[in-house]
């Protein structure tokens, strides 16, 4: 495994749109693609308006209902995806229980 590849906190990828929760920053939604206590990977559609070092912030909205204010750091912009480090961030709880509920999704499935 390269080093770009270790990750330091447990991360959760979401394949399904209608699984993934929405990142809002500056007024506009965008789909999550993957998610960590620290850190978060969403989909722009478009990289206008991201650049690396940015200093962001908004609030996470989980499809349980939950929101927490969020703010950090944009780590990189590949292509249409943009991933954002946090300064402030969410509770390893609620990585948790979105793991738990993917499981129970999918058992359910």
């Amino acid at each position: 495994m390269s080093v770009d590849q270790r990750r330091n906190f447990y991360r959760i990828e979401y394949h399904n749109p209608s699984d993934c929760p929405q990142a809002k920053i500056s007024g506009k939604s965008f789909e999550v693609r993957d998610l960590s206590e620290k850190a978060v990977r969403i989909h722009t559609g478009s990289t206008s308006g991201f650049t690396k070092g940015l200093t962001v912030s908004g609030a996470m909205h989980f499809t349980d209902g939950e929101s927490f204010l969020v703010s950090g750091e944009v780590l990189s912009v590949r292509g249409s995806d943009v991933v954002i480090q946090f300064k402030k961030g969410f509770p390893l709880r609620k990585i948790m229980e979105e793991q738990r509920r993917l499981i129970q999704k999918t058992k359910g499935s």
